[in-house]
């Protein structure tokens, strides 16, 4: 029996060819938010030197960036964004392939899940399913906070395996799951593909 295909893209550094946390931060800051910016310059530099950790750095950008903002007015300056954005073009290519052959595609994501859903907006694209960096909001404001953790290392384990129990009212078995992805800390979920496939970017 074949078994259906589940199709696995990290978004930063495999569907982009960056890390889009920090031109995301100098987009708001050109767009109104120069000061927030300011501050978390001190924190991304805290960052880089490892005196905190990615969780406790995108808890902050949230706050900074998100904290008071309309879905609306987000929405608008991510599309504009992601209009500036490089991406992978051979993967991005390939996840368009799988997309328009209506298999499961994924995308599973430290980055934000709003943030990924405006990308997919902006490029027409329907039936994917997105797991990422959950952010909390109050009638259709953003509060500045996380709900959840975020979607990284063994998170994105639980949040697939989730997704498959729950999501697709299945198990883990009856699925080929092929997986995209490019740094370190996406060795788990892509110790748990049955075919792990690394970016280089």
């Amino acid at each position: 029996m074949s078994l259906d295909k589940l199709i696995v893209f990290d978004f930063d550094g495999t569907l982009t060819t960056i890390d889009t946390i920090f031109p995301l931060a100098k987009f708001y800051a050109r767009n109104g938010a120069r000061l927030r910016f300011t501050l978390f310059l001190v924190i991304a530099i805290a960052y880089k030197f490892k005196l905190i950790s990615n969780e406790s750095l995108k808890r902050c950008f949230v706050y900074l960036f998100f904290k008071d903002r309309s879905l609306k007015s987000t929405s608008y300056l991510n599309k504009n964004f992601f209009k500036t954005v490089i991406y992978n073009k051979n993967i991005f290519h390939t996840f368009q392939k799988y997309q328009k052959l209506n298999e499961h595609v994924v995308i599973l994501s430290a980055n934000f899940k709003p943030l990924i859903d405006d990308w997919l907006v902006l490029h027409n694209m329907n039936g994917v399913s997105v797991l990422a960096t959950e952010l909390d909001e109050v009638d259709g404001v953003f509060s500045g906070k996380l709900v959840g953790s975020v979607c990284r290392g063994q998170n994105k384990v639980k949040r697939l395996a989730s997704f498959i129990e729950n999501g697709l009212g299945g198990n883990r078995h009856e699925y080929t799951i092929i997986a995209y992805a490019d740094e370190a800390s996406d060795q788990p979920v892509m110790s748990y593909a049955d075919r792990a496939i690394w970016v280089e970017t």
